[in-house]
């Protein structure tokens, strides 16, 4: 979170006199830069930006004009075109320090509004070179520092909390795991007890022995049943054999 505002860089005077420079050749050019400085100072960035870029079809070595226009793309929130034409300004090997210094503070607090730290401390380090005594370059370059001790911190924390995830994923897995193979057991365990209830020949000789004294009774009794059956059959043969003879 930041804690601090990040210092911009954009006077009037500042943008007048940059305009003033390479001009002297290019009426036409001159004046549309001094409208789209007008329009800078008015707020209106919009139309700032398109006159720059006229500014800039009329005579592509104004190096100002390529300031301005990042400055108006920095204010409508379009970091990254800004940062394309505030490194076709640094590219320019005519800009002098004081220019190169501005240019490089403005550049490092884009990279600052898309939070990439390191290239804001790299950036304002570069500008602070050109111009050692800038407070302003200073104060952001010690923001930009402190944003990204915060930054990289945070990134390790994320690492550290992503690893420690993964480990108890992998150690749940491996207790799933070697949870597995025992309810396996567990349950051979129990089909194969289940299989020794079932199986007669797993009985103890004292269950073996009733099961068969069971057997012999039923047996007796049913000899017995039958026996009758058949005592009862004779008996009615020869009632009738005689119930005939008579």
């Amino acid at each position: 979170m930041m804690i601090h505002k990040i210092i911009f860089k954009c006077s009037a005077i500042l943008l007048s006199s940059l305009l003033g420079i390479g001009f002297a050749s290019a009426q036409s050019a001159t004046r549309i830069g001094r409208d789209a400085n007008k329009a800078y100072l008015n707020k209106d960035y919009a139309k700032a930006g398109k006159l720059y870029k006229e500014t800039i079809k009329k005579d592509k070595g104004m190096s100002a004009a390529y300031y301005g226009l990042g400055n108006s793309l920095y204010q409508q929130k379009k970091y990254k075109e800004a940062v394309q034409e505030y490194s076709r300004l640094l590219n320019d090997v005519k800009i002098d320090p004081k220019q190169g210094a501005d240019a490089f503070f403005n550049l490092g607090n884009t990279f600052m509004r898309l939070k990439d730290y390191q290239k804001a401390v790299d950036t304002y380090k570069k500008s602070l070179i050109l111009a050692p005594q800038d407070e302003k370059a200073r104060y952001n370059y010690t923001l930009a520092k402190k944003l990204l001790q915060q930054q990289q911190q945070q990134q390790q924390q994320n690492k550290d909390q992503k690893n420690n995830d993964k480990n108890k994923d992998q150690k749940q897995d491996q207790k799933d795991q070697d949870k597995k193979p025992q309810n396996q057991d567990n349950k051979q365990k129990q089909d194969k007890d289940q299989d020794q209830k079932e199986n007669p020949q797993n009985l103890d000789k004292q269950s073996a022995e009733n099961i068969l004294d069971a057997f012999k009774q039923d047996e007796e009794k049913t000899r017995k049943r039958i026996e009758q059956f058949q005592k009862q059959k004779n008996k009615n043969k020869n009632h009738n054999q005689k119930s005939k003879n008579w």
